[in-house]
């Protein structure tokens, strides 16, 4: 009967961090194993990671609008960074690109994020909440399953 119940407190837990993985894909549009990563940047802009190749896209007509991000700073209509050892900005409203070899002086004093950061920095409270969901299933599970199938002392004894 003990070994049972750690079985199924076992099974349970695997079941769980599947759940979490599924719903994961859901939300986030995660893969599985951590590969892929998409993020809205706006309502018809997203951020795309997969692998090492980072790209912004248009979403309605799902063409790159910028390919290889090294890093970038989203503020307000417009996204400004760095691809391709050149500096780019784009404005969110049209869909315009400028390039440049040199940074553009009124966004050059702010901090670049890589493309990985900013996907953390966007999705961090979800991962946040899923997790403390996920430890206190977890945490539930074992002490419902383990503990109780382990004979307990009495203080009375």
């Amino acid at each position: 009967m003990k070994i049972v119940r750690a079985i199924v407190s076992i099974l349970i837990i695997y079941l769980l961090i599947v759940i979490y993985s599924i719903s994961m894909k859901l939300i986030k549009d995660e893969d599985f194993i951590g590969t892929y990563y998409c993020v809205n940047i706006n309502a018809d802009t997203e951020l795309e990671i997969c692998g090492t190749a980072t790209r912004i896209i248009d979403k309605e007509t799902d063409e790159t609008i910028i390919s290889d991000l090294d890093s970038l700073l989203v503020a307000d209509d417009v996204i400004y960074g760095l691809c391709k050892n050149k500096y780019f900005l784009l404005t969110l409203s049209s869909k315009e690109v400028v390039y440049s070899t040199i940074p553009l002086s009124q966004y050059s004093t702010n901090a670049l994020l890589s493309p990985m950061e900013y996907y953390r920095e966007k999705t961090m409270y979800i991962d946040n909440i899923g997790l403390v969901v996920l430890c206190v299933c977890i945490i539930i599970t074992i002490r419902k399953g383990l503990f109780q199938s382990f004979p307990h002392k009495h203080l009375a004894e």
